[in-house]
């Protein structure tokens, strides 16, 4: 059974935990301190960030768990920092760092780590990995061969044993990143799935880091087919007219055309006139539909 803190049947200053977070959704984000003994929640605030602040990340050093720091997500246009630390476990801190390097697109990455062995030692994942051996107060661009990562796992036990989870997967070290493992793993993030009509069918699918594919439904079912133009995050259809033609997106308005007789590919993207109509695109895609 969770502690009652969890649940949210403890009061902190008057409002129980589920109103907190309604709050912490309204962008008010808090960094909290949970007293094993008494069971209660603390709000930090000496020496944090004033709200609004968005995402944060927080990590303790094993070696030494008076030691903590924060990954916070400020008001863009009252820019007050990035890193914060705590000496104490939490009761004060002080900024450290303003390197946006540590963090780049918050909303989408904002997490790190400390190392076991050291706890000046903090692996800041993002678009990429960025290794600080002085506390956060430089880092360097380390591993460029590992891109969007989300996660990592330090072994408590061998510093030297790092797991990392990216968009293409996860890269495996037993030498403190020296050289990695990156194992095929037979999974993959598909954004949008289609078929045709075909007997066996095919599957169509657009994936994370990756090409468009074209799968038959069955073992011995038709030819793999991979990069059918689009891109992740879009979507992929079969002609529903002429089985020789895909379609396929992008999350930036692309749209291409796939002739699968010849392999040849050509965008057909639709271009708005940019003195009288703006087009914006976000981490969504240009939808096909036929009507």
């Amino acid at each position: 059974m969770l502690p009652p803190i969890v649940r949210g049947e403890k009061l902190l200053s008057g409002v129980n935990l589920k109103s907190l977070l309604n709050r912490m959704k309204r962008r008010n984000t808090l960094v909290l301190l949970l007293s094993l003994l008494g069971g209660t929640w603390v709000k930090c605030t000496n020496g944090l960030p004033e709200a609004p602040t968005g995402k944060i990340a927080v990590a303790y050093a094993p070696s030494n768990p008076q030691k903590i720091y924060a990954l916070i997500e400020t008001d863009q246009f009252k820019f007050s920092g990035v890193l914060w630390g705590s000496e104490d476990g939490g009761q004060s801190w002080h900024l450290i760092s303003y390197d946006q390097q540590y963090h780049t697109r918050p909303h989408y990455y904002s997490r790190m780590a400390v190392s076991p062995g050291d706890e000046n030692e903090i692996w800041f994942l993002a678009t990429e990995i960025t290794v600080s051996y002085d506390g956060g107060k430089t880092g360097k661009i380390s591993f460029p061969e590992i891109y969007d990562s989300h996660d990592i796992w330090f072994d408590p036990q061998n510093p030297n044993r790092v797991l990392i989870a990216h968009d293409g997967g996860v890269q495996i070290s037993n030498n403190h990143g020296k050289s990695w493992y990156h194992p095929d793993l037979p999974v993959a993030q598909i954004y949008h799935v289609a078929t045709d009509r075909q007997v066996p069918y095919f599957v169509y699918g657009n994936q994370q880091d990756g090409p468009t594919w074209r799968i038959p439904s069955r073992r011995f079912g038709g030819p793999v087919k991979a990069d059918l133009g689009g891109g992740e995050a879009g979507f992929t259809v079969p002609d529903p007219f002429d089985e020789n033609i895909i379609w396929s997106s992008n999350e930036q308005g692309v749209l291409t055309k796939h002739y699968l007789s010849s392999g040849m590919t050509v965008n057909v993207q639709v271009w708005s006139n940019p003195l009288s109509i703006r087009m914006y695109y976000g981490q969504g895609a240009t939808m096909v539909c036929f009507m």
